[in-house]
């Protein structure tokens, strides 16, 4: 058992040594590799203090550096269980987030994380660390209060891999995200993100704000509706990039996806001291995107990490020392959504501006919002 409780605990995570299968019939993975299923388990318990856990994200870091997972899910398969999101690191460590941080709909005590692994033929045991945040609704003197918690120390693991695993071959998955260059070119809504003076963080600190910064974004995602399984996503050390699907009702998601960002932003930095404290540049913009061989491709995609770089918005959020989130939108969405205003979005809260790049020779007119 390992506390959850820093700085105070709230309740216990056990670890249940992951299970390992063979994947079967299916085609050879990369030359020099196999395939194998693998679960892990845990089970949260909030003891006699009552805790009602409402989110867990659970991480793994592999000690091999050539293991990558290829396909990432929760619950019982692919398609169900509760609502989960699933995210890879740049240092290579793997994430599930199962439940809603800002929500209030308890998780089940058994938390189930899947993966497919690809991992070279000669390897006989999968180890690493795993590592588990919970966010939970605690009994107080008045009320209930939410609380947030990670594991006082990483979990290792080393399993030893079926007889023959290199000789099994992945299936086809119908419910994995099909890759972009197999997506038609379309208008498709794009967002581009960071996180303002990364460099501050060290080691586990900046793989915390990582986390956090993750969690945020996939927690905004959530609140537009849109499936995960269709936005196509790429990270970037302290950056996240996204195209979400074509047809999307923007109207709706724009300011769904906004609201989101500003209630996860309350909810991460409530418990934060001032140099733990999140503060986000995010980028809006709405255009023709094509499939390419290294993701989205087109002016837009450029365009919106364009406006994310821009001086205006990196001023505005330097400047806006009261904000966590500085937010850049083009003139065609604030005209069409925010002028509107489409999920009681404000237009008297957005400042018109040139963003400009010098270096990149852009130029562009865009309204840029800070969330207080």
């Amino acid at each position: 058992m390992v506390d959850l409780g820093s700085p105070r605990p709230i309740g216990d995570v056990a670890y249940a040594p992951p299970e390992v299968s063979v994947v079967p019939d299916a085609r050879p993975a990369a030359a020099g590799h196999g395939l194998v299923r693998v679960c892990f388990r845990l089970r949260l318990d909030g003891g006699a203090r009552r805790v009602r856990f409402i989110a867990c994200y659970l991480r793994v870091a592999f000690d091999d550096p050539a293991v990558c997972a290829t396909e990432l899910w929760a619950g019982t398969a692919p398609d169900l269980g509760v609502p989960t999101s699933v995210s890879t690191l740049p240092t290579g460590a793997v994430g599930w987030l199962v439940g809603d941080p800002v929500g209030t709909d308890p998780i089940p005590e058994d938390c189930l994380a899947h993966a497919v692994v690809q991992l070279p033929t000669t390897a006989t045991t999968l180890a690493g660390t795993l590592r588990a945040d919970a966010s939970a609704i605690v009994p107080a003197r008045v009320g209930n209060r939410r609380d947030h918690a990670s594991s006082v120390r990483a979990h290792r693991f080393a399993v030893p891999l079926p007889t023959g695993w290199s000789e099994i071959v992945r299936p086809i998955s119908l419910t994995a995200p099909v890759p972009t260059n197999a997506r038609p070119a379309a208008v498709r809504l794009c967002y581009a993100a960071d996180i303002e003076k990364f460099r501050r963080f060290e080691g586990a600190a900046a793989q915390r704000a990582q986390t956090r910064f993750f969690d945020v974004l996939a927690a905004a995602r959530r609140r537009t509706g849109v499936s995960d399984h269709d936005v196509e996503l790429q990270h970037a050390g302290d950056g996240q990039f996204a195209v979400l699907p074509s047809g999307v009702d923007e109207s709706t998601v724009v300011p769904a996806f906004i609201e989101g960002l500003r209630s996860a932003l309350r909810e991460t930095n409530a418990d934060l001291n001032e140099h733990a404290r999140l503060r986000l540049r995010v980028a809006l913009h709405r255009g023709h995107v094509a499939p390419g061989d290294g993701g989205a491709s087109g002016e837009i995609p450029v365009a919106v990490h364009r406006l994310l770089d821009s001086r205006e918005l990196r001023t505005a959020l330097a400047d806006g020392t009261d904000s966590d989130l500085a937010l850049i939108v083009p003139d065609v969405l604030y005209q069409e959504i925010v002028r509107h205003r489409y999920g009681n979005l404000d237009p008297d809260g957005f400042t018109a501006t040139q963003a400009t790049l010098p270096d990149k020779d852009f130029t562009a007119h865009a309204w840029i919002h800070l969330s207080r």
